[in-house]
């Protein structure tokens, strides 16, 4: 997930939901969500490193899986295209067809 720019993986589910460290190994940042991964309940720590410029493609790529989620009777590709087309252009227009397909 993407949170306040800086990008985080799953690390294991609990009880009351998820938890995530920053994507970088060094850094010790641990987030804390519930299940969906939509809510951020807590975040410990402070990160070591500067704040990830190249996320385009990630930030439009959580957007569709939420929308995804909400909407399960509707075909993935037309969830895709309306969350792209909604999107800031400024975004958008860091992105390319390979980003899309990804």
């Amino acid at each position: 997930i993407v949170y306040k720019d800086y990008k985080f993986r799953q690390c294991i589910s609990t009880e009351s939901g998820q938890k995530w460290r920053c994507s970088k190994k060094t850094c010790k940042v641990v987030l804390y969500t519930d299940h969906a991964g939509d809510v951020v309940h807590k975040q410990t720590g402070v990160h070591n490193h500067d704040p990830c410029n190249d996320l385009h493609r990630q930030y439009i790529s959580n957007s569709v899986k939420i929308k995804a989620r909400q909407v399960l009777n509707e075909c993935p590709a037309k969830v895709l295209k309306r969350e792209i087309g909604a999107a800031p252009e400024a975004m958008v227009e860091h992105m390319e067809q390979a980003d899309i397909d990804r």
